[in-house]
């Protein structure tokens, strides 16, 4: 593996085992990290040799407005930078990929993580819409391919 661009919704300083995966593995491949900035608090996530984009950097009180343009943003990255092993966290984050794997370079590898466990119950109640569909992606075409 020379290359690994990780997409990541939700700050990545709020995700201690994604903070260490990129530590480790930045040592050997070329790491990319599309994901949000960090609100919460000041700590900001840098490492030298890792490139960290936060496409959500716009302010907007919208917050599909927000997730459209990360999306967007995200997939541009993909296309514009054509990593070989594309890594997302969630199925948040399933749509840059889907795209990706599918119309654009259907020769990358997608690795999928999930920092926990959801029942298909968990799909189906109000306001994961989104990640419904997300998650039908997954299971109807990137678990095959």
């Amino acid at each position: 593996m020379k290359d690994l661009f990780i997409i990541h919704y939700y700050p990545i300083e709020n995700y201690p085992p994604v903070l260490n995966l990129i530590n480790i593995l930045s040592e050997r491949v070329k790491i990319i990290v599309c994901t949000t900035g960090n609100v919460k608090n000041s700590y900001i996530y840098k490492r030298s040799g890792v490139i960290i984009k936060r496409p959500c950097a716009m302010r907007s009180n919208v917050a599909s407005l927000r997730y459209l343009y990360y999306l967007i943003v995200t997939l541009f990255q993909l296309v514009w930078r054509m990593p070989r092993n594309v890594m997302y966290y969630e199925p948040i984050s399933v749509l840059p990929a889907y795209i990706y794997k599918r119309y654009i370079n259907n020769k990358s590898r997608i690795y999928i993580h999930y920092h926990e466990y959801y029942p298909e119950s968990d799909y189906m109640r109000p306001g994961t819409r989104m990640w419904a569909i997300n998650h039908r992606l997954e299971r109807n075409w990137l678990y095959q391919n």
